[in-house]
């Protein structure tokens, strides 16, 4: 990279020249306007160093006119150097065309801004940077610290003009200047945030205020950080970049999640098609060993050994149908709601339960709301009420009680479903509708559970809009009540 340094009298810049050249550069001097001219007809310069005073602006002005924009230099970096650091310094060097400004005698610091320069922080290259600023001055200083770091620069004189800008276009970060002639920066902020919806677009505002109840209107509206005027380099440089990193945070989050999204339903699907294609065979052999268990040829031991092929497919189908139930819920879109008499539900499924055991408990159903009905997808909340009232008869003694009730409040219905049984230990509650989460337990007659049957309750509940909590005492009994949206 060629560097272009310009020896003014009283300017020595032999350790500058010399500091650069260990550094692997190509180092160039001249001593006025005219060289600098002969250079650039034969060389492109990277940077150009300049002296604060009024030669090395003129320089400036030269570099940035139009003609020498045929030469690709109108967007070269020029780095001032001047006696001290001081706010009319850095103005006036921008103001000039300059890229930054340094004291000439900080050799470390020279070096460190000229490499920001040349070579541009990743954070900051490629950033969309929208600086929304009424005063001309005020824009071009900022947009040339900004484009020094390598982002790109838009600039609007109005709140308006962004407004419009953002409804089509994108951006990483916005200074906002806050007194704007018709629409104030907290104005606008509070429409990028609520009719645009950009609720992550990190904002910076700007103001020559001080007062507290102004800066406090800044953070109301939907800003994230204030800068006073005039401005610190080193303040909008370290400002700004915490907003991109938190900002470059979100958005790798963001991408991150929705991978694990994709990465989710691809299982579930697997496991949706791995689950079907296991039904087919497991219901052959639960068929066959049903027809050999009836055979009165085969010896006692030849029976039992069908009895366990018998128990341990159908406990297998259990798994299978458990996996599939959970897949399709997963991979469901919005649930189509019909209205549900959920007293049918209820009685559907305690009716089915009766049937297969003999198992001697007292169910009670009481009614506080004449005829409960609710918004829902029948076939699935008959596997949720299925699954608690199967946990109930599992962990309930002989002669315990379940039972039930249901009662209107608001907009919701709700469902309680108590019963007498040996409760839940403390420490599986909190886990316990989580998938595959261990808590599954031997019932008290050695029914066995896939531990999938409260989360399947959980997932198909709030696909529904509802919500389930459970209660429990160990040795005394459990508690589910479920909430639904009421119909009619």
């Amino acid at each position: 990279m060629n560097i272009l340094i310009i020896n003014h009298r009283n300017f020595s810049t032999e350790r500058i020249q010399e500091t650069f050249s260990s550094k692997g550069y190509s180092v160039y001097t001249c001593a006025d306007r005219k060289g600098v001219e002969n250079f650039v007809e034969t060389k492109c310069p990277s940077l150009f160093l300049l002296p604060t005073c009024e030669e090395g602006f003129n320089i400036a002005r030269f570099i940035r006119s139009s003609r020498v924009i045929d030469y690709n230099l109108s967007a070269t970096p020029i780095l001032f150097l001047g006696e001290s650091d001081s706010i009319s310094q850095r103005v006036e060097s921008i103001s000039n065309g300059g890229s930054d400004f340094v004291e000439r005698t900080n050799i470390a610091k020279i070096i460190k801004i000229s490499r920001n320069l040349l070579e541009p922080d990743l954070l900051w290259k490629g950033a969309r940077v929208v600086v929304v600023e009424d005063d001309k001055t005020s824009a071009r200083i900022v947009s040339s610290y900004v484009e020094n770091m390598g982002s790109s620069v838009k600039w609007f004189d109005s709140g308006e003009k962004c407004f419009e800008f953002l409804k089509k276009d994108t951006a990483d970060l916005l200074l906002v200047d806050y007194l704007m002639p018709k629409m104030n920066g907290a104005e606008l902020t509070q429409k990028i945030r609520n009719e645009l919806g950009l609720k992550e677009l990190p904002i910076i505002f700007t103001s020559s205020t001080l007062e507290k109840e102004e800066i406090l209107e800044f953070y109301r509206s939907g800003g994230n950080d204030y800068i006073s005027k005039p401005f610190l380099k080193e303040e909008l440089y370290s400002k700004m970049k915490l907003q991109l990193e938190s900002s470059q945070n979100t958005k790798s989050q963001n991408i991150y999640i929705e991978e694990l999204k994709n990465l989710s339903n691809l299982k579930d699907q697997f496991l949706a098609v791995c689950s079907h294609d296991l039904k087919t065979p497991l219901n052959s052999i639960i068929g066959y060993s049903d027809v050999l268990k009836s055979d009165v040829a085969l010896s006692e031991d030849g029976t039992e050994m069908v009895e366990i092929i018998n128990n341990a497919s159908r406990d297998l189908l259990t798994l299978v149908n458990d996996l599939l139930t959970c897949s399709e819920v997963h991979l469901s879109g919005e649930v189509e709601s019909v209205e549900i008499e959920i007293v049918r539900i209820i009685e559907y499924i305690l009716k089915q339960i009766k049937g297969i055991s003999k198992k001697d408990l007292e169910y009670k159903l009481t009614l506080d709301v004449k005829k409960p009905i609710i918004l829902g997808n029948e076939a699935m909340l008959r596997r949720v009420f299925s699954n608690i009232y199967s946990n109930a008869h599992k962990f309930t003694p002989i002669g315990g009680k379940v039972e039930t009730r249901i009662w209107e409040e608001g907009d919701s219905i709700k469902c309680s479903i108590s019963d007498s049984g040996i409760g839940i230990a403390p420490e599986h509650l909190e886990k316990l509708f989580s998938r595959m989460s261990g808590v599954g337990r031997i019932g008290l007659e050695g029914q066995k559970s896939t531990g999938l049957g409260l989360s399947i309750v959980k997932d198909i509940v709030e696909k529904h809009g509802g919500k389930v909590e459970v209660e429990s005492q160990e040795n005394k009994g459990t508690t589910f009540t479920l909430t639904f949206n009421k119909g009619r």
